[in-house]
Protein backbone atom coordinates (compact mmCIF):
# COMPACT_ATOMS: atom_id res chain seq x y z
CA UNK A 1 0.00 0.00 0.00
CA UNK A 2 1.50 3.32 -1.01
CA UNK A 3 1.41 6.53 1.03
CA UNK A 4 -1.67 8.11 -0.65
CA UNK A 5 -3.74 4.92 -0.29
CA UNK A 6 -2.79 4.77 3.37
CA UNK A 7 -3.92 8.38 3.91
CA UNK A 8 -7.25 7.75 2.18
CA UNK A 9 -7.76 4.58 4.19
CA UNK A 10 -6.98 6.44 7.41
CA UNK A 11 -9.42 9.27 6.58
CA UNK A 12 -12.20 6.81 5.73
CA UNK A 13 -11.65 4.94 8.99
CA UNK A 14 -11.91 8.20 10.95
CA UNK A 15 -15.17 9.07 9.18
CA UNK A 16 -16.68 5.64 9.73
CA UNK A 17 -15.78 5.62 13.42
CA UNK A 18 -17.30 9.04 14.15
CA UNK A 19 -20.97 9.02 13.09
CA UNK A 20 -21.74 12.38 14.68
CA UNK A 21 -19.07 14.00 12.52
CA UNK A 22 -20.54 12.40 9.39
CA UNK A 23 -24.02 13.62 10.35
CA UNK A 24 -22.74 17.16 10.89
CA UNK A 25 -20.86 17.05 7.59
CA UNK A 26 -24.00 15.93 5.73
CA UNK A 27 -26.08 18.71 7.31
CA UNK A 28 -23.43 21.31 6.47
CA UNK A 29 -23.18 20.13 2.86
CA UNK A 30 -26.98 20.25 2.57
CA UNK A 31 -27.08 23.86 3.79
CA UNK A 32 -24.31 24.85 1.39
CA UNK A 33 -26.11 23.22 -1.56
CA UNK A 34 -29.38 24.93 -0.67
CA UNK A 35 -27.62 28.30 -0.44
CA UNK A 36 -25.93 27.82 -3.81
CA UNK A 37 -28.94 26.42 -5.67
CA UNK A 38 -31.70 28.52 -4.09
CA UNK A 39 -31.68 31.28 -6.74
CA UNK A 40 -32.38 28.66 -9.42
CA UNK A 41 -35.57 27.31 -7.80
CA UNK A 42 -38.65 28.66 -9.62
CA UNK A 43 -40.32 29.71 -6.37
CA UNK A 44 -42.29 32.76 -5.48
CA UNK A 45 -40.30 35.79 -4.57
CA UNK A 46 -39.61 35.84 -0.82
CA UNK A 47 -40.75 39.47 -0.67
CA UNK A 48 -43.80 39.28 -2.95
CA UNK A 49 -46.85 40.49 -1.01
CA UNK A 50 -50.24 38.86 -1.71
CA UNK A 51 -52.86 40.10 0.76
CA UNK A 52 -55.45 37.68 -0.68
CA UNK A 53 -53.41 34.73 0.62
CA UNK A 54 -52.38 36.00 4.05
CA UNK A 55 -52.03 33.53 6.94
CA UNK A 56 -52.73 30.47 4.79
CA UNK A 57 -52.01 27.05 6.22
CA UNK A 58 -49.41 24.90 4.44
CA UNK A 59 -50.68 23.63 1.09
CA UNK A 60 -49.40 22.53 -2.33
CA UNK A 61 -48.67 26.12 -3.40
CA UNK A 62 -47.16 27.33 -0.12
CA UNK A 63 -45.36 24.42 1.57
CA UNK A 64 -44.87 26.27 4.89
CA UNK A 65 -47.92 28.52 4.52
CA UNK A 66 -47.92 32.31 4.31
CA UNK A 67 -47.30 35.11 6.79
CA UNK A 68 -49.46 38.12 7.70
CA UNK A 69 -48.58 39.87 4.44
CA UNK A 70 -49.20 36.80 2.26
CA UNK A 71 -45.51 36.14 1.62
CA UNK A 72 -44.48 32.53 1.02
CA UNK A 73 -42.73 31.31 4.19
CA UNK A 74 -40.88 28.46 2.44
CA UNK A 75 -39.20 30.80 -0.05
CA UNK A 76 -38.33 33.20 2.79
CA UNK A 77 -36.69 30.36 4.71
CA UNK A 78 -34.72 29.25 1.65
CA UNK A 79 -33.49 32.73 0.87
CA UNK A 80 -32.90 33.57 4.53
CA UNK A 81 -34.90 36.78 4.21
Amino acid sequence: MNQSEFKISRILSIFSSNRLFVLGLCITITFILIALLCPFFPQLSPNEIDLNNKLEAPNKDHWFGTDTLGRDVFSRVLFGA
